[in-house]
């Protein structure tokens, strides 16, 4: 009896131990805190939260009341379908992200920086760019470093990036925020086509498009369209909308489906070019390049799958149809 005592008082005693030890981590060691706030602060919900982290939602719920327990205020008003911040909250979500940025730093000193890059790499990008050509470059760039999983959020509309907690910011036009870092990736050429039915019309200058409708991408889309040609003489096209969408491959198929002439970026109709299911027109007719550019929180740590990340998405779009480097 003694000796089955013996051999069972240890196993209760480690795990009494690790017990211990979870709830000594979760009240003490403030950044799990805050890495769970964070976490939770991105994905709008508990449970979005909980299985990201693999946790338990009442862990994480937890977590959370603690760390309302420790600042003595409510960072997050919850339901059964709603999640929102506070003021409070919100404060806290930028705050955290700057010390566990600075954390995260002083341990790759400490450590001294990993060879390979590890960690989510959080983007936001353009819709049309991260439909097409952004997911290769984004796959090569994980086998390169398999220890890097991405997350990404396609829009085309500003965004509040210290807010959101991603990492880079990639648009098409330029970023305003002044309180952010922006890097020219390049400018982007944009093209006009149409169905090639179309184009038995004989559309050879510029002023013939009167007489077309058109597709337009907002928030892009314009009454009029300015056309340059090689010599860099301009000239400027009225428009007659039939189709407006915020999505570019909605323009695509519109016009391939033969509502009208599209201005779109090369890299976006490439494929349609190449299969004949698109035509371009006027050839040595251009419209305003628009800038491609890269926006980084300003003063933040960049950790490795970061900074490799721009590097590798630097010498990628060199290789893109449509985007050309800006003179350094």
């Amino acid at each position: 009896m003694y000796g089955a005592l013996a051999r069972v008082i240890p196993v209760v005693a480690q795990h009494a131990f690790r017990l211990y030890c979870l709830r000594m981590s979760e009240s003490t060691y403030p950044f799990a805190l805050l890495e769970t706030f964070v976490q939770v602060a991105q994905s709008r919900s508990i449970s979005s939260a909980a299985r990201s982290m693999g946790l338990t939602q009442p862990t994480v719920s937890r977590q959370l009341r603690q760390l309302e327990a420790f600042f003595g205020v409510r960072l997050a008003l919850r339901t059964t379908h709603e999640f929102a911040l506070t003021d409070e909250g919100q404060r806290l979500v930028v705050e955290s992200r700057a010390i566990l940025d600075n954390w995260e730093r002083l341990r790759d000193q400490i450590r001294g920086q990993p060879s390979n890059p590890v960690g989510v790499l959080r983007a936001v990008v353009p819709v049309g760019l991260g439909q097409t050509v952004l997911v290769d470059i984004i796959a090569r760039f994980q086998k390169l470093f398999p220890k890097v999983t991405s997350e990404l959020l396609l829009t085309d509309a500003p965004v509040d990036l210290a807010g959101l907690g991603y990492d880079c910011w990639i648009r098409v036009g330029r970023v305003s925020d002044e309180s952010l870092i922006s890097i020219p990736l390049g400018v982007v050429e944009r093209i006009l086509v149409v169905a090639p039915s179309l184009t038995k019309r004989g559309i050879s200058r510029p002023d013939q498009l009167s007489s077309f409708s058109f597709v337009r991408l907002s928030p892009l889309a314009k009454d009029r369209i300015e056309l340059y040609d090689e010599r860099g003489n301009r000239v400027i096209v009225h428009t007659r909308p039939v189709f407006t969408t915020d999505n570019a491959l909605a323009v695509v198929r519109a016009v391939q489906a033969g509502l009208g002439v599209g201005l779109v970026a090369t890299w976006y109709a490439a494929n349609e070019l190449r299969d004949g299911r698109l035509a371009q027109i006027l050839p040595k007719w251009r419209a305003e390049d628009l800038p491609l550019t890269l926006a980084l929180p300003a003063g933040r740590y960049r950790p490795p799958r970061i900074s490799q990340f721009v590097e590798h998405l630097k010498q990628e779009l060199k290789h893109v149809p449509g985007i050309r480097a800006v003179a350094r």
